[in-house]
């Protein structure tokens, strides 16, 4: 049992340590990078191709793959460790936003495939999220490190879709799409930069 007889003591349980600030950040910057693209693919794949369905069967594939993910994710974290699962993760994060700025307005051909891979990358990422959290914290500091993650989260998820909407709407055809996407790509190759 820690010492909480001084403040001292006390503050030095509720300090996270580097691996934990490292976690922080990289969520901090997954957050930022879907939040600036992730509202705006489905506006996308309409624009390419004005169809209901073809938007349906995109997050039909997308919540289709997660739980697959989530649990070979969780295979792999407990086999080696979670830090593995989040890299993948983000490669195929970025992947995704690579594929959709390489096809351009003929994305909405390749639901199944985008769809697809943007689910396993969300399952990879967030089971992995989870372990790490679980792992590079204790009882005693993580709630702070849960509250500067979803500090960081709720601006995040409120700034990001109007700077994206600011640059989407300042270009003409999709330019601000492709802009936008592009700063998402940059984001997740930076994050699995750090991870490493």
């Amino acid at each position: 049992m820690g010492d909480f007889s001084s403040k001292e003591g006390l503050e030095e349980k509720l300090k996270l340590n580097k691996n934990a600030k490292v976690l922080l950040l990289i969520g901090g910057l997954f957050t930022i990078a879907n939040a600036l693209s992730g509202t705006f693919v489905n506006i996308y794949l309409w624009k390419s191709k004005q169809d209901f369905v073809r938007i349906g069967l995109f997050n039909f594939y997308q919540f289709l793959f997660i739980p697959i993910a989530f649990i070979i994710g969780g295979w792999l974290s407990k086999m080696k460790n979670g830090t593995l699962s989040l890299r993948i993760g983000i490669v195929l994060h970025g992947l995704f936003y690579l594929a959709i700025l390489i096809m351009g307005l003929e994305a909405s051909q390749y639901i199944a495939m985008l769809g697809s891979l943007m689910g396993t990358a969300a399952g990879f990422y967030w089971v992995a999220s989870h372990t790490l959290c679980f792992d590079m914290t204790s009882r005693y500091n993580r709630d702070t490190f849960n509250s500067f993650n979803g500090m960081v989260s709720s601006l995040s998820g409120m700034l990001a879709p109007l700077a994206s909407g600011y640059i989407i709407t300042a270009f003409t055809n999709t330019t601000g799409y492709s802009i936008v996407f592009g700063i998402s790509l940059g984001i997740f190759i930076l994050i699995a930069g750090i991870s490493i």
